[in-house]
């Protein structure tokens, strides 16, 4: 029985790993292995970074008489999700919220307790630190809320776009899994875009697969032409 294999990486997360394992069960896929790993990325600022993820491995029965079919809906399936919209811009860090804020708090205290009048030159030197720890603060603000509008603006175009695919390509592709899932199951597919145009049938006529056989059978059939099985209605 020949087999083939493939392996996926997943966020870690309990939901997204099941969700994973129903669409990929939904074709076939049978999960054989799942293994929590870690990756090396780098040491930044005097820290190690690790990535971790969950690889999950998936086996699936190539001589099943279903495996043409289900293949060909998961291409098309897959050539759908590899539509979503992908939001790249990040969201920046509050780190220059903070340290803004706290440039202007400790300019302004320092202000405060020297007077904060100028008069003499020893009185104008000694004011220097409060003048520049003022302008980080504000310059780190101002960084802050130039790098806030344009996440946001960036966010607002990547949702209208994420909205309009859930509502066409993602919704194509969850009924592809549905019909995907059937076949595996040992169901049938109805194919209403094939009808009998002849003229002794008005309305057409849709077809059932065999998951047995593999045999296209009219929909008014109850036992399988090809090999005589009872059709799933």
């Amino acid at each position: 029985m020949a087999r083939e294999t493939k392996t996926v990486q997943c966020y870690p997360d309990d939901n997204k790993i099941n969700a994973m394992i129903e669409r990929y069960g939904a074709f076939g896929w049978e999960l054989i292995n799942n293994q929590r790993c870690q990756e090396y990325e780098g040491t930044y600022d005097g820290y190690r970074h690790w990535s971790t993820f969950n690889k999950l491995t998936f086996s699936r029965d190539k001589s099943a008489s279903w495996y043409s079919d289900v293949t060909s809906l998961e291409r098309a399936h897959d050539k759908l999700m590899d539509e979503e919209p992908v939001l790249y811009a990040k969201r920046p860090s509050k780190g220059w919220l903070f340290y803004g804020i706290i440039g202007l708090i400790f300019g302004v205290m320092i202000w405060l307790a020297l007077g904060g009048m100028l008069g003499s030159f020893f009185e104008i030197f000694t004011l220097v630190p409060a003048l520049v720890l003022i302008g980080i603060g504000v310059i780190l603000l101002v960084v802050y809320i130039r790098k806030i509008k344009n996440y946001n603006t960036a966010y607002d175009a990547y949702y209208t776009l994420k909205k309009a695919w859930e509502s066409t390509s993602e919704k194509d592709a969850k009924e592809l899994r549905v019909k995907a899932a059937k076949l595996v199951d040992g169901g049938y597919v109805e194919d209403n875009s094939r009808r009998n145009t002849s003229s002794n049938n008005d309305y057409g006529l849709s077809e059932i697969f065999c998951t047995q056989c593999g045999t296209k059978n009219d929909s008014s059939e109850i036992f399988c032409t090809g090999c005589g099985r009872k059709l799933r209605k």
